[in-house]
């Protein structure tokens, strides 16, 4: 047999190949350092055409006529360390995917532990809230009734001064507690709304009513522009107006004294626009992605002087996508900042 070959080609155990239609037949498993050469048949091999076919990565593992004994030792042994170098890497391989699986699974329990643990902050945080709540209506309608003089004078003026501070300091804090509660379920279950058709003009002039005093407090000028015929919206009806008291209340809050504050309401394809506009101090692309996070307030925690929690924007940014709307702020600092709220029309 080995009169009539022309090529002997070297290869591992399993490996069955068919070059240029020919058969390379017996293999058998390579262990330590012994090798079984594969031959292939017949007498005719072109040794030119089988080197041609053999892959680049393969072409160590080709001998031909005459054959060498010390060559194929050399060839046998390359091919025993190649071996061996991929048994380890392949074992190296399997221990690396077993520590990444470990690490997976503990990433995995570490992220289901941080999950039950922020619901159960978000629980705790509107247990509390709801107990702060229940104590807080009754000082607010308390001193509501002193301020209105219910049972008779008080006397003195100075004692409806303080008691209508009273009450809206109550205000103030009650809708904080709100915005907590309101944080804490969209957190655990979400927001349960109830959709349904809405005029928004309507939804407005009650914010712009509640928003009356604190407007003629820092004689803001207001600029309304709104059609007659608006199309109805789709949306929650308390919802809406909290997300319109909202963003009005930060224009309101964040424009100078005597400041212009612009409200438009038009239709906008399938949409209807409310664009609240002020002239206030604005801030920065920074600064508003920060903004749009929960408790996250715009200016200096120890400084600020306008009050609040930071959540009004991300909760109305949240409950618009509930609602299927689209929230859009342009602003920059000491341009002022104009809000867009686009509520899918009926």
């Amino acid at each position: 047999a080995g009169a009539a070959l022309d090529a002997v080609a070297i290869g591992v155990v399993g490996v069955a190949a068919v070059v240029g239609g020919l058969s390379l037949t017996r293999s058998r498993r390579v262990e330590a350092e012994s090798l079984g050469p594969i031959l292939p048949h017949g007498s005719d091999v072109d040794v030119s055409e089988l080197a041609r076919r053999i892959l680049p990565a393969d072409k160590l593992f080709f001998l031909a006529k005459p054959l060498q004994v010390t060559e194929i030792r050399h060839q046998a042994a390359a091919l025993s360390a190649r071996w061996k170098a991929e048994t380890s890497m392949v074992r190296t391989l399997r221990q690396q995917n077993a520590q990444l699986q470990t690490a997976i699974e503990g990433a995995r329990i570490s992220k289901d532990e941080a999950i039950a643990a922020n619901h159960a902050k978000s629980r705790f945080i509107s247990n509390m809230s709801h107990e702060l709540r229940t104590p807080l209506n009754a000082i607010i309608g308390f001193s509501s009734m002193l301020s209105d003089e219910v049972y008779g004078s008080m006397g003195d003026n100075r004692y409806i001064d303080y008691a209508r501070e009273i009450g809206t300091a109550g205000v103030q804090l009650l809708k904080s507690i709100n915005d907590v509660i309101d944080s804490a379920k969209l957190d655990i279950d979400g927001l349960r709304l109830d959709i349904e058709e809405l005029d928004l003009s309507a939804c407005l002039a009650a914010v712009m009513a509640d928003m009356s005093n604190l407007m003629a407090d820092r004689q803001i000028q207001l600029q309304l522009d709104a059609g007659e015929e608006l199309p109805s919206v789709n949306g929650d009806a308390r919802r809406t107006k909290q997300i319109l008291h909202s963003i009005v209340h930060n224009a309101v809050k964040y424009s100078p004294q005597q400041a212009l504050l612009l409200i438009s309401v038009k239709p906008q394809g399938t949409f209807v626009r409310v664009s609240v506009v002020d002239r206030g101090c604005g801030i920065s692309k920074e600064t508003l992605d920060m903004t749009i996070r929960p408790f996250v307030d715009e200016t200096n925690v120890l400084t600020k002087s306008h009050g609040g929690l930071g959540l009004g924007l991300w909760l109305s940014r949240r409950i618009m996508e509930l609602q299927n709307g689209v929230i859009t702020i342009v602003t920059s600092p000491d341009q002022g900042t104009s809000v867009h709220l686009d509520f899918p029309a009926f």
